[in-house]
């Protein structure tokens, strides 16, 4: 009791500006920030609100690392555990259901804080640029000034935090500052709307220039201004009016009119002179009422065709609402206001026929417009075009997704009945108005005279006006003379002077001298009224493309349309339903993962000589191959000897990586063809062993259990360090020699693709790893054993392709130095991509994933944009050789032989599909439609997970554990079973296999028990493999089955007669289990994970194993 009321009053006169003091309100239920973290789109903004959150609770130190936990003091050490759980939720609170999941577990408020900003603090170039891009990019766009500054304000506070400078007082950071500045000023008025053009231009000319929160003051005062004045309007506008509004004052005014206004022109009640309909016209349909005090109307409304407002600047053909009376009545008041009689006579040609009149500038007016006298601003003219050029219309409704989505025509006017541009179709031979059209304003069908059929031309255009005026007469059209090309055109045409549709050639550069891209296939946009970037179909000529405006179709295109390469690094969301960024997401991942995610797949690598000779890079690695291949003497040319036929050549091109991700260099490499070669003429002995991918696995979690760094290395031209004693003759390389050279390469040294060439490299490298000290393993001849004074190294040979580990980091890098001194090597530094594979690391472990080779599977055989399913293999699928009659064999086998080689493959990280790929595998040389099908239906479930792999972490006993199953009877033509059995080293899964059973077994017993003798012989030889590098695993190691009868087998040494079928196996199994090597254990059905290397599993059970099993997916 004593204690705790000690504790109570420490705890209670804690400052409260100490970090660890509590305020009755700070719950761990509270939410202290109002923007709950979903990612890298809106971190930046969730830390700094949570950042200042936390400095006004006074427990920032908690997140940052300051505030530390006090060792002598236990009362305060709990008080600080209590205020680190605090802010633990807190933190909590504020981040979406998924995140959350993934940090309740957390201790400590500063793992969680640190977590996150690894995690999706990504402040890379691609992020820079978008921010700067929406920056210059965003307009006003008709939003009030204040919201439009408040949405600039903030994206120049993320940029600024994102690029941050040092801070310096010297005179270049003030420049600096002032340059910033400026920067932002001329931001903020580029993306003002168009009425406040005067309000810029004033700010512009102001010496010095103001800054932006002053011209933000400024322009919105001139908003206020115009707000205010909104009332008054009418005055000055109030003829402008849609030409569907009612006048009907009983239902637009109930109150009837105002008795205490009084016109002074008319002397009426109800209005005032400035809304006398005698002064400024009366509406269409008006009607004097016989007592009126007031005006009213029996125009109705329409509401079934709204026209457009007259002066309207994005309206491109206007109604007219006017009368020819109120027309001249206004024309009145402003002559009347700008100089009486004078004014009238200057005025008397000027006559309103269409929309656009009022748009005209006048010497009367000082060179200003009527509509910029009432508006206060320039008319804008941005939907005007060039006449006859060619233009694509968007067809609206088109049901049938094979046809072209715009008809091609020609602009030959604008309507003043309804909105759009008025054109001639060249494929209809028609009249049409549309809105969503795109110009090419600088190609004219109709400019030269040789267009084909002239006079079909003539007798269908003549009938078409450019204008649709008022009491206009109809103008005709005629193709423009070579003798007239050198006039002006003009955009307007009467009866009597003819004008030519397009522009002359004084202001429009022939298409004949200047290359034009005019689209083939055509999309149209509903928002913009553009279409998207269009595949260029090469420079139109005259007698091509202006003969299309004749009758013939549209020609297509042949070019091949390909992805500029400034947009290979961005994954767009496309329109797909399944689109591939929909499964795949790298928001998870950490920054030193996502950087080397996103550069994998950056460069592509030619498949063929002709393709590697384009790209400078490629022809720089050839030539140093070459060089290579001339220093070691590679090959001498001679004559063809008679009788021996030369072997072929060719060139493969691999991108090698730094474990940044950054490309280390670009490696081509000269291969013979080898398949050529005959046995005992130009070759002999030809095997050469390569690391298992059991004995990889093994290694990782081995590094991963005793934290040891993993490296990689990489011999330059491996193949060339040994020596071959036989002839072979070889042609030569394509490239680098003359086509009339007729000698023939004669090999000296070893080359890649020769079937000796491998065995001779690998005896070269033995003999230099053993001579250091290396000892090679019996297990596995691809794995050399350093083991001396307390120094342990593991070194991995594929080929020429080595990983490197250990205890001794010291020890490594001299073993890095002796093989650079009889080899060349490259360091790639720590393990990333090795043999195609992926290794990320995470605080979680390393994952072993194949996400790059998956997608572009998926690419290759078109399934990027599939539904994805979420089993590998239909559960009631059953094994059958035998063909049906729905069936049918496979004509081309090759295409299913490639697609099942490559997902043997990527069977080395996805235990998950071996079932199904080894069930595949057996009808490679007989396949049907129904194989091709099932195969297919397994790059669905791939596109589910491309980035799913195996997770390698530390467990607290490092000891193998193995499962086993077996499907009795599972083939329907053989009755064969299948075995499964997966082996775990400590937490990770090392091993595993699913194959058919190479004998009928005639009980389930029977074959369950053969799959245990499988699995045993696996476990003895992982047992052996980890002895030799030092791993003593516990005894007896638990082999998992669930099958009583074949425990039983197993432990009693009873025969009878369902065991004298497989005696041999009886007594191996029953031999390692008296020896106290194995101890089988009898596991449950629900709870077997090798269940699915023998079956297909239900989408329950399957999502159990994955979710439950060794797997992981940091995408």
């Amino acid at each position: 009791m004593g204690d705790t009321s000690t504790s109570a009053t420490m705890i209670s006169k804690l400052d409260i500006g100490d970090p660890l003091y509590l305020h009755p309100s700070d719950s761990s239920t509270l939410t202290i920030v109002s923007i709950k973290l979903k990612g890298t789109e809106n971190y930046p903004v969730w830390s700094n609100a949570m950042r200042l959150a936390l400095e006004a609770k006074n427990k920032y130190g908690f997140i940052d690392g300051k505030c530390i936990k006090p060792k002598d003091d236990q009362v305060l050490a709990n008080q600080w555990e209590r205020c680190n759980s605090v802010v633990i939720t807190w933190l909590l609170n504020s981040i979406s259901e998924e995140l959350f999941l993934g940090q309740v577990f957390s201790k400590l408020a500063s793992e969680v804080w640190t977590d996150l900003k690894e995690s999706f603090d990504k402040v890379d170039g691609s992020v820079v640029y978008d921010l700067y891009k929406r920056i210059n990019g965003i307009s006003q766009n008709g939003s009030t000034v204040a919201e439009y500054y408040n949405r600039l304000t903030t994206m120049w506070k993320q940029f600024d935090a994102m690029v941050q400078l040092p801070t310096c007082s010297c005179q270049a950071a003030k420049d600096y500052n002032d340059f910033s500045t400026l920067i932002k000023l001329m931001q903020f008025l580029m993306g003002l709307d168009d009425i406040y053009q005067p309000v810029r231009t004033n700010l512009l000319t102001r010496e010095p220039f103001p800054s932006v929160k002053v011209a933000f003051s400024i322009v919105s005062r001139e908003e206020s201004h115009r707000l205010a004045s909104n009332g008054s309007k009418g005055q000055n506008v109030s003829f402008v009016t849609k030409s569907n509004q009612s006048f009907d004052s009983r239902k637009k005014n109930t109150r009837g009119p105002n008795p205490n206004l009084k016109c002074s022109h008319c002397n009426m009640l109800g209005h005032t002179v400035d809304r006398c309909y005698e002064v400024i016209g009366y509406p269409p349909g008006f009607r004097k009422r016989s007592g009126g005090q007031s005006y009213r109307s029996n125009v109705s409304n329409n509401n079934n065709k709204s026209n457009s407002t007259v002066g309207s600047s994005n309206s491109v053909g206007t109604a007219m609402p006017f009368t020819s009376e109120q027309i001249s009545k206004l024309l009145s008041l402003v002559g009347e206001s700008s100089g009486g009689e004078q004014a009238k006579s200057n005025m008397g040609g000027f006559e309103i026929q269409e929309g656009p009149g009022d748009w005209l500038p006048s010497s009367v007016l000082l060179g200003k417009s009527p509509y910029e006298i009432v508006f206060g601003f320039k008319p804008s003219l941005m939907h005007l075009r060039n006449f006859g050029c060619l233009c694509f219309s968007t067809v609206l409704n088109e049901s049938d997704k094979f046809t072209y989505h715009a008809d091609k025509c020609v602009l030959i006017g604008y309507s003043n009945v309804k909105k759009g541009y008025k054109l001639w179709s060249l494929d209809n031979k028609k009249v049409l108005f549309s809105r969503d059209v795109k110009f090419y304003e600088d190609v004219y069908p109709f400019k030269n005279k040789h267009v084909g059929n002239s006079d079909f031309i003539d007798k269908t255009l003549n009938h078409i006006t450019f204008f649709d005026c008022y009491d206009t007469e109809t103008p005709e059209v005629s193709q423009m003379p070579d003798d007239e090309e050198g006039n002006n055109g003009s955009h307007g045409s009467s009866s009597d002077d003819q004008q030519p549709l397009g522009p002359s050639t004084s202001t429009i550069t022939s298409i004949a001298d200047q290359p034009q891209q005019v689209p083939t296939g055509y999309e149209g946009s509903s928002e913009t009224g553009f279409y998207g970037e269009a595949e260029d179909s090469g420079t139109p000529s005259d007698e091509t493309n202006l003969s299309e405006g004749a009758g013939l179709g549209l020609r297509k295109s042949t070019r091949t349309s390909v992805v500029p390469k400034r947009f290979e690094d961005y994954v767009l969301s496309g329109n797909a339903k399944y689109s591939i960024d929909k499964t795949v997401n790298y928001a998870c991942l950490s920054k030193e993962n996502f950087s080397f995610v996103s550069l994998l797949n950056k460069t592509l690598e030619p498949t063929c000589y002709d393709e590697a000779a384009k790209d400078p890079r490629w022809v720089e690695a050839m030539n140093k191959e070459m060089e290579a291949l001339f220093r070691n003497n590679t090959w001498t040319l001679v004559d063809l000897p008679p009788g021996r036929k030369p072997i072929g050549c060719k060139w493969v091109y691999k991108v090698k990586y730094k474990s940044s991700g950054e490309i280390e260099r670009f490696k081509a490499r000269l291969v013979a063809k080898g398949f050529n070669q005959r046995e005992g003429l130009d070759f002999g002995e030809t095997f050469s062993p390569v690391v298992k991918m059991v004995t990889v696995r093994c290694i990782i979690a081995l590094a991963v259990q005793n934290d040891w760094p993993m490296f990689q290395l990489d011999i330059n031209n491996a193949f060339l360090y040994g020596t071959i004693n036989e002839d072979v003759y070889m042609c030569l390389p394509k490239g680098y020699y003359s086509p009339d050279e007729t000698r023939v390469c004669k090999l000296v040294k070893s080359l890649y693709g020769l079937k000796q060439a491998p065995r001779k490299w690998n005896e070269k490298l033995s003999s230099v790893l053993v001579d250091y000290g290396f000892v090679q393993s019996k297990c596995d001849h691809s794995m050399y054993v350093l083991s001396r004074n307390g120094v342990f190294i593991v070194l991995l040979v594929y080929v020429d392709d080595i990983v490197v580990t250990g205890n001794n980091i010291d020890e490594v890098n001299k073993i890095k130095g002796v093989l650079n001194l009889n080899f060349q090597i490259k360091d790639l530094g720590k393990l990333k991509y090795f043999l195609g594979i992926e290794v990320l690391y995470n605080k979680s472990g390393v994952c072993l994933n194949q996400r790059k080779y998956c997608l572009e599977l998926l690419s290759e055989f078109g399934y990027l944009a599939c539904k994805p399913i979420k089993t590998p293999i239909e559960q009631s699928y059953l094994i059958t050789a035998k063909i049906s009659k729905n069936q049918s064999v496979l004509k081309n086998i090759t295409g299913f032989q490639k697609l099942v080689g490559k997902l043997i493959y990527l069977s080395l990280t996805r235990p998950d599909i071996s079932y199904a790929v080894q069930f595949l595998s057996q009808f490679m040389h007989s396949p049907t439609d129904m194989h091709l099908q099932i195969a297919l239906r397994l790059l669905r479930y791939l596109k589910s997970g491309p980035g799913c792999g195996l997770l390698f972490k530390k467990d607290d006993k490092l000891g193998l554990v193995g499962f086993v199953d077996s499907d009795w009877a599972k083939c329907l033509s053989t009755r064969k079973s299948v075995t499964g059995y997966c082996v775990y080293l400590g937490g990770s899964l090392v091993s595993w296999k699913s194959k058919k059973q190479s004998t009928v077994s005639r009980s389930t017993g029977e074959a369950e028990y053969r799959a245990m003798c499988s699995a045993t012989c696996e476990i003895m030889w992982l047992l052996n493999l980890l002895r030799e590098v030092g791993v003593n695993c516990e005894l007896p190691v638990k082999l998992y089955c669930d099958s009583k009868a074949a425990i039983s087998i197993a432990a009693n040494p009873v025969f009878h007669e369902k065991t004298k079928h497989f005696e041999v196996d009886l007594h191996f199994l029953r031999e390692k289990v008296g020896s106290g090597i194995i101890e089988t254990v009898k596991v449950d059905s629900e709870s077997q994970p090798a269940d699915g290397f023998t079956k297909g599993l239900s989408v329950e059970q399957h999502k159990i194993d994955i979710v439950g099993g060794p797997y992981c997916n940091f995408h």
